[in-house]
């Protein structure tokens, strides 16, 4: 996925070269005053058909003639799609050729767009100033801050909204949690309430299985999640983090919250609580550490319970309604302990966002309103459930103003969720689904949890604690700059250089090389290699759009 707002590194350099100011003079096909030709009065279906082009990424195929969907579209909106593929590579001679000639297709996927602003603006439609255009649009963005955190992603640096972008309503955040031994916690009695209460429930468990490290884990999984459990954060593609709650960046090692949690890191790797292979430990030595009666809590990025990748003997089962029966050796998913001294502290370290890829309108063309309005008509309720299921009456219909799955295609969805209802529309010959859509089908919505155990349980144990907390990483929101030199070169040599120095000295404090007695000469020498005026940038130039810029859609 590439938004707008997230352009970075070197291919966008190279294509703003292409497209430097003596080449935009080959834009000269523009039309200044084509706003004045657009129809703002469509209304589907249209009186008479037409056909509207969409360009598409090489390689990709094209949805066949009879596809189901794509004559669902045909006969609601009186619009045809023709798919054309466009260049792999944005800054490939054929795209050119295509921009400059003024041969774009009326409708642009946006992760094949990468070109500097200025040409952005002559090219592509602004959808602020087509409120009346987008009803649909505008409604979701009212009602769903997600959607409009998404939206403000994609604000250009000028404010323009050039892309209107695919929206998950159903999607379900998981980014990782604490997996602990939970047969071990209960049989004993053990909590971990607060930290020092899971220090002391590690000393216990040390003491039932002298051989073993209670916490385990891979460094890097550690550093990016730990923090966030203690009200600090780590974001390793930045260094630093944004902070959802106070709408700021900040630098961890800065924070109180950050020296607790290397802190105790290192107490209790002193204690013999660590395993002292989590420096280089990987996710499936995690996994097999877990299952192996050797580590019994570790920082774990995937599913747990019936889901656990290192299942064997003796482990425990669940019941038909997805939970643990008690049986066995069991991993799960613990309730994070609070955060000392009162702060907030986060599930996870990775704002989740439910906004896809977007897609352009390109405003040189002939049915520049129908394009926009057709993108509207994709994030209804009705477009969406044909998009994923097909026209009504093969696998669902309508039954008191909702969505009823047919017998098949309700057994599918109970014994593999969302996969395998995939699978059984797949497997019955109708061809569902556009490269071009808008608004995803909520399925749990929709359909209720599915009845298999195993989904059941990641949904209400594994997602429902991300869920339950907030992501700390990055607002949908904010926008990191791509053309703005000072910004990339700043960032790419301070962040190479920070992550490089923290890795390593945060590791030498935790194993005990260094004592953090001198954790504050580890601060000065992240300030010496630029800490201080990488987050002076962030907080100057990757930030969040007001909310009032959307005020065109929202009727503010």
């Amino acid at each position: 996925m590439a938004h707008l707002s997230y352009r970075v590194g070197l291919l966008a350099a190279a294509t703003a070269l292409l497209f430097s100011c003596e080449q935009r003079e080959d834009l000269a096909f523009t039309r200044p005053d084509w706003r004045e030709t657009v129809d703002r009065d469509v209304s589907f279906p249209l009186e008479e058909p037409l056909t509207l082009s969409v360009g598409m990424a090489q390689g990709m195929s094209a949805p066949a003639a009879d596809n189901a969907s794509l004559e669902w579209l045909r006969e609601r909106t009186g619009i045809t799609l023709e798919f054309v593929s466009i260049p792999q590579s944005p800054g490939d001679i054929e795209f050119g050729q295509m921009v400059r000639g003024g041969r774009l297709p009326d409708i642009v996927a946006e992760a094949r767009v990468d070109l500097d602003e200025p040409t952005m603006h002559r090219l592509f439609v602004d959808f602020l100033e087509f409120g009346d255009l987008v009803p649909t649009y505008s409604r979701l963005l009212r009602e769903s801050s997600a959607a409009r955190a998404g939206a403000l992603s994609r604000l250009t640096a000028n404010g323009e909204l050039l892309s209107m972008g695919t929206y998950d309503a159903g999607a379900r955040p998981f980014a990782g949690v604490l997996a602990h031994r939970q047969d071990l916690f209960e049989e004993h009695g053990l909590s971990a309430a607060t930290w020092q209460e899971l220090r002391e429930s590690m000393e216990r468990l040390k003491e039932l299985r002298p051989d073993s490290f209670p916490l385990g884990g891979e460094f890097s999984t550690m550093l990016r999640f730990m923090p966030s459990w203690f009200g600090s954060g780590f974001d390793p593609r930045h260094i630093v983090y944004f902070n959802v709650e106070e709408g700021e960046w900040r630098f961890g090692p800065f924070e109180e919250g950050f020296r607790d949690f290397v802190a105790f890191l290192a107490d209790a790797f002193s204690a013999g609580l660590v395993d002292p292979d989590f420096i280089v430990a990987d996710s499936t030595q995690v996994a097999r550490n877990l299952a192996g009666d050797y580590v019994f809590l570790a920082p774990y990025t995937r599913p747990t319970g019936p889901n656990f990748a290192m299942t064997g003997d003796g482990y425990g089962g669940v019941t038909d309604d997805g939970r643990w029966d008690g049986t066995g050796w069991w991993i799960a998913p613990l309730e994070l302990p609070a955060a000392p001294g009162g702060r907030r502290r986060w599930t996870a370290p990775g704002r989740f966002s439910p906004v896809g890829p977007g897609w352009l309108v390109h405003s040189q063309g002939d049915h520049v309103g129908e394009a926009i309005a057709l993108l509207d008509f994709l994030f209804t309720d009705e477009a969406a459930a044909v998009l994923a299921l097909g026209p009504p009456g093969t696998h669902w219909t309508y039954e008191d103003g909702s969505i009823a799955l047919s017998e098949a295609a309700r057994a599918a969805y109970d014994r593999e969720g969302v996969t395998g209802l995939a699978r059984s529309i797949a497997e019955s010959g109708l061809a569902v689904g556009l490269p071009v859509r808008g608004r995803e089908l909520d399925y749990y919505e929709a359909f209720g949890y599915p009845a298999s155990p195993r989904i059941r349980y990641h949904l209400e144990n594994d997602v429902a604690l991300n869920e339950a907390g907030a992501f700390v990483r990055e607002e949908p929101g904010v926008r990191i700059p791509s053309d703005d030199q000072d910004f990339s070169s700043t960032r790419i040599d301070v962040v190479v250089t920070l992550r490089s120095h923290m890795e390593s000295q945060l590791a030498n404090f935790v194993v005990g090389r260094r004592d953090l007695s001198e954790y504050d000469d580890f601060v000065e020498e992240v300030r010496r290699m630029g800490a201080d005026r990488l987050l002076e940038l962030y907080n100057d130039r990757a930030v969040v759009p007001p909310r009032d810029t959307l005020a065109p859609l929202l009727g503010e």
